[in-house]
């Protein structure tokens, strides 16, 4: 799905970037403890990346999982509540995730159901990024960023 969703941004001109798959390091049967290192670097990474001062805002890739439509787990809500308090645009890519409502709602979180051309329109009206060149950071939770 990350493939289309870079082929589908491509399309609009905007360059983007898939960053590292965890599921990657689960293959490589590292321990409990060497995972959790690795992926709380990865976490902080990203947390970095969403904090950054070129860094427009996040789009949540949040499909169906475990049976509930528009699933936002808790790594992710930890990327929108750093995106929310860094004061960037918060985009999920389907539509509102009901066990979140309260805060995404309160976060002003934009639902685009599979609309990418909503943050297409913003990004070209924000003065922001209208002097940059656009570039997405794609992950789970594809972040949006103006390089």
């Amino acid at each position: 799905m990350m493939l289309e969703l870079q082929a589908q941004l491509r399309s609009y001109g905007i360059e983007s970037v898939a960053p590292q798959d965890e599921r990657r390091y689960v293959e490589l049967s590292l321990s409990e403890r060497d995972f959790a290192r690795v992926k709380r670097q990865m976490s902080e990474k990203y947390f970095r990346i969403i904090r950054g001062r070129s860094v427009y805002g996040i789009l949540v890739a949040n499909f169906e999982k475990h049976g509930r439509p528009n699933y936002i787990g808790p790594n992710t809500l930890a990327e929108i509540a750093i995106a929310f308090n860094a004061k960037k645009k918060i985009y999920l890519l389907q539509d509102i995730y009901a066990d979140l409502r309260d805060e995404l709602v309160a976060w002003d979180a934009v639902s685009l159901r599979g609309d990418l051309s909503v943050i297409v329109r913003d990004l070209a009206n924000h003065t922001f990024v209208k002097e940059r060149q656009l570039r997405f950071e794609l992950s789970d939770n594809y972040r949006i960023r103006a390089v």
